[in-house]
């Protein structure tokens, strides 16, 4: 578990704030990251979602 300065807080997002980006719910989202689909980080304050694996997502669901 990563503490939350070494996270950088503004390169990250919040499990809600990709779940909206994806227009998925927060409980799916959990499921793609279970599955190595999202890159996510556990900080003490809970999951951050990398940015980068949530555009790569979104970008091969709009090549669908």
């Amino acid at each position: 578990m990563k503490p939350i300065e070494q996270a950088a807080k503004d390169q990250w997002m919040t499990p809600g704030a990709a779940a909206r980006e994806l227009g998925i719910s927060v409980r799916w989202l959990g499921r793609l990251i279970e599955q190595g689909k999202i890159e996510a980080e556990k900080t003490v304050l809970g999951r951050l979602i990398d940015p980068k694996s949530v555009a790569k997502l979104k970008e091969e669901r709009a090549a669908q």
